[in-house]
């Protein structure tokens, strides 16, 4: 049988006893603990629940912000990721110089298409093709990325959501948009 031992009013222990013991505590009263824990009140002989602790809500949307942020960058990243680290640092000079060559210009000596073409071992306007393409992917991923930012922050900053219940509602909704916006780019979701 559980036995809730009390200490003033408050729950200081729950106890197994056998039915029937003449168990005591000296300085202590002890009474059927039902579902009781240690920390719970006794209050006109009823042990009560202590009160969950209030939530500042305020607070608590913008840790749900941080988590949609991430989420979000979670699945941009998926994308990003396949790049060697210091490639992405010449992909604006790779883009400008792949619109030269596609639009019929003429590169400058210092052009890096031209090189990286060969190291490939394919020609210039193949390797122009390529980049173009993949900087159209980039592009989108980046636009997607700012949406769901933009998105997330304009959802989350709205005073309406004024209950836990209610972030943790819009944050499952703004999961379920990135993930379809993921799906409408080939990228991955988050989990």
């Amino acid at each position: 049988m559980r036995i809730a031992v009390i200490n003033g009013d408050f729950v200081e222990n729950v106890i197994e006893i056998d039915e029937g013991s003449d168990f005591t505590l000296p300085g202590r009263a002890l009474v059927d603990a039902g579902d009781a824990a240690p920390g719970w009140r006794l209050i006109e002989g009823d042990l009560v629940a202590p009160s969950a602790p209030a939530v500042d809500v305020s607070a608590y949307r913008k840790q749900a912000l941080e988590t949609a942020m991430a989420y979000g960058n979670a699945i941009t990243q998926s994308e990003i990721g396949q790049w060697a680290g210091i490639e992405p640092l010449s992909w604006t000079q790779q883009r400008d110089e792949a619109k030269i060559v596609r639009d019929g210009g003429t590169l400058g000596e210092d052009a890096v298409l031209p090189g990286l073409a060969v190291d490939k071992g394919i020609s210039l306007a193949e390797y122009a093709n390529d980049v173009w393409a993949n900087a159209m992917r980039y592009q989108a991923v980046l636009r997607a990325a700012v949406q769901l930012r933009r998105t997330a922050t304009n959802v989350l900053s709205d005073p309406a959501l004024d209950t836990v219940e209610k972030v943790d509602a819009a944050v499952e909704h703004l999961k379920v948009e990135a993930n379809a916006l993921a799906a409408d780019l080939g990228l991955g979701a988050a989990g």
